[in-house]
């Protein structure tokens, strides 16, 4: 009947597929231990069938993952700089040569001033064909601070760090 659980953290993403079924990630924002409902929708290109559900209880326990990427944003006393004033957005170049990007919603782990991406599971860091990106190029804009920082990040091996900080220009 899908129902089963799962020790799984705070932030972490969940993949649930099954055959016959369009594929859904889901990201745990808390760490109460009351059913999480996932419903799969039926994938129109494969054989049609009844609609799965699936219950995942959250349960706080250490999740080890491998292949995400912390940014710690500070400012120039080294504090975390709150989430709701950073943008972060992935810079790439089209076809045709232009610049585009699209915005990133990276999870934000708050007790640790970090804003995370899970690599393999976020399609922005993916080509057309669901392959993780060996580099990116990530523009990152603070509300009070002039001037952007832009850099470039490499597809990590396990937990990356890594520490912008961010100063105000001086008059």
């Amino acid at each position: 009947d899908g129902n089963f659980q799962i020790k799984v953290c705070k932030g972490d993403t969940l993949e649930i597929s099954y055959i016959g079924y369009k594929k859904q990630r889901v990201i745990v924002l808390d760490d109460d231990e009351a059913p999480l409902e996932i419903m799969l929708n039926s994938d129109d290109s494969l054989i049609l069938g009844e609609l799965a559900a699936v219950s995942v209880g959250a349960i706080s326990a250490y999740y080890d993952r491998d292949n995400m990427l912390d940014l710690y944003i500070v400012d120039e006393n080294k504090k975390p700089l709150p989430y709701d004033s950073v943008t972060i957005e992935r810079v790439y170049f089209d076809e045709d040569g232009d610049e585009d990007s699209d915005f990133l919603e990276p999870v934000w782990i708050a007790e640790k001033g970090v804003f995370r991406f899970y690599w393999n599971e976020d399609s922005d860091f993916q080509d057309d064909d669901g392959k993780p990106l060996k580099e990116a190029i990530l523009r990152i804009e603070v509300d009070g601070y002039d001037n952007p920082k832009t850099i470039k990040v490499k597809y990590p091996k396990r937990n990356t760090k890594k520490t912008i900080k961010f100063k105000h220009d001086k008059k």
